[in-house]
């Protein structure tokens, strides 16, 4: 019989906390923002003391980068899940569906944080430009495919396509008075107007 690692089940333990203290901070942060949540609260809410939580996360906006490039890790592990079948154009909105839905949830948040200070940290900018590579790959391969304007410049079209996703979109599903779903399809379209070719 083989004896555990005590390090191993320190690690699962430390993951374990990890996750709690992400998930506690994005509910208060939906609920309160950013500038209004404490992490005292965060702290509370799980049980552990503050010194644990900077332990694990040094300072409330290290915190809340972490929960803004988790959400990011999701939505690219969905893009890996698009079906590969679909033609480039399907492709791109399917992925585009999910990235938008993933804002949607964030909405009630408003701008988490500035975007210059998000770019301050390098897991977002390499998530980031990891999202932007494969929205350029579907691009290019639409234009092949001759569902993809050819006329404007691939790295310029994502770059407006990604903008979308820097925007305070804050309420919009709320003051339209459409239904979340009809938001995501009409987003989508939208985007989608500039890059189709017709």
């Amino acid at each position: 019989m083989t004896t555990a690692d005590p390090r191993d089940f320190r690690a699962r333990q430390r993951s374990v906390r990890e996750d709690a203290i992400l998930a506690a901070a994005a509910e208060l942060v939906a609920k309160a923002g950013y500038d209004a949540m404490k992490t005292d609260d965060v702290a509370a809410r799980i049980g552990i003391s503050k010194r644990t939580l900077y332990d694990h996360f040094p300072s409330k906006e290290l915190l809340v980068v972490r929960i803004v490039t988790s959400g990011m890790e999701r939505v690219l592990r969905a893009f890996d899940d698009v079906d590969p079948s679909l033609s480039a154009i399907d492709r791109l909105a399917a992925a585009l569906r999910i990235a938008v839905q993933h804002r949607l949830s964030l909405w009630d948040w408003g701008q988490p944080l500035p975007r210059a200070t998000l770019e301050q940290h390098e897991d977002y900018v390499r998530l980031r430009r990891q999202a932007g590579a494969r929205i350029g790959a579907w691009l290019d391969e639409g234009k092949r495919q001759g569902s993809i304007v050819r006329t404007v410049p691939t790295p310029l079209l994502v770059r407006l396509l990604m903008q979308w996703f820097s925007a305070d979109l804050h309420g919009i599903a709320h003051t339209s008075g459409v239904r979340e779903s009809d938001v995501v399809e009409s987003m989508v379209r939208v985007m989608l107007g500039g890059v189709r070719r017709a």
